[in-house]
């Protein structure tokens, strides 16, 4: 848990750099405009670097409806589908950072992220080949 905006970014950055440095796609998904939510990568190394494939950078609007109560399953089997693209694509898996705030708003928010954060493990895609899922509170 992370007292302030900022303290959130701090580890966000160091997280996807790691992902980065190890050939992972790397992916933000914030609140707000994406414009803004760019800027908040910036101070990762190599941002846009084609090499290694842009940060991805989502708005929380653009991927959930507000109030909307995600399933375990469903975000499973996105990330699983992200991760396999990732892989297809040549990196070495997928991380993703995302605020989670808005997802957790309401008793059954509270609940079905509690069951996947249970769920929370390496997604198997093919042999010897998994993606790391770290939920930052």
């Amino acid at each position: 848990v992370y007292d302030d905006h900022a303290e959130f970014l701090a580890a966000m950055l160091e997280f996807l750099a790691e992902g980065r440095a190890s050939h992972q796609r790397v992916q933000y998904i914030g609140r707000g405009d994406r414009a803004v939510l760019h800027g908040h990568v910036d101070g990762l190394d190599g941002a846009d670097d084609t090499a290694r494939g842009p940060v991805l950078v989502l708005s929380l609007d653009e991927v959930y409806r507000p109030g909307e109560t995600v399933g375990p399953e469903a975000q499973v089997a996105a990330y699983r589908a992200a991760t396999e693209r990732a892989l297809a694509d040549g990196f070495t898996g997928l991380r993703v950072a995302a605020e989670a705030t808005p997802l957790v708003r309401t008793p059954a928010q509270r609940a079905a992220f509690s069951r996947l954060s249970a769920k929370r493990q390496p997604v198997s895609v093919v042999p010897s080949k998994w993606a790391p899922v770290r939920l930052l509170p």
